[in-house]
């Protein structure tokens, strides 16, 4: 096979693939910025606020955790309780109603 021919089988092969180039350059791009940010923890300068910012940012996580299980707690409830009008019909709308209402 020649040279022409191999590359207009490539081309073809590219064209006509299912193969969503743009989100594996983005999940690439992505993976390089928490490898920059993992480095940070390894230079003497920024090392200490690198931890407390990870430290920070598990009690942020827990918090949300905890937040999201107490919002689906009380909409069960609100469900349960008010299904007669229309807000708490259903358990999505009432998991979005509360959460406008705490913001």
């Amino acid at each position: 096979m020649g040279d022409w021919q191999m590359g207009r089988t490539y081309f073809l092969n590219y064209v006509i693939s299912n193969f969503n180039e743009n989100a594996i350059l983005i999940a690439y791009q992505i993976l390089l910025w928490i490898k920059v940010a993992y480095c940070f923890k390894l230079i003497n300068l920024t090392g200490a606020i690198f931890a407390i910012l990870t430290k920070l940012f598990m009690e942020m996580f827990t918090y949300a955790i905890f937040y999201f299980s107490i919002l689906f707690l009380f909409s069960v409830v609100g469900v349960v309780l008010f299904n007669d009008l229309e807000e708490f019909s259903a358990l999505n709308t009432v998991l979005f109603t509360l959460f406008k209402a705490t913001i």
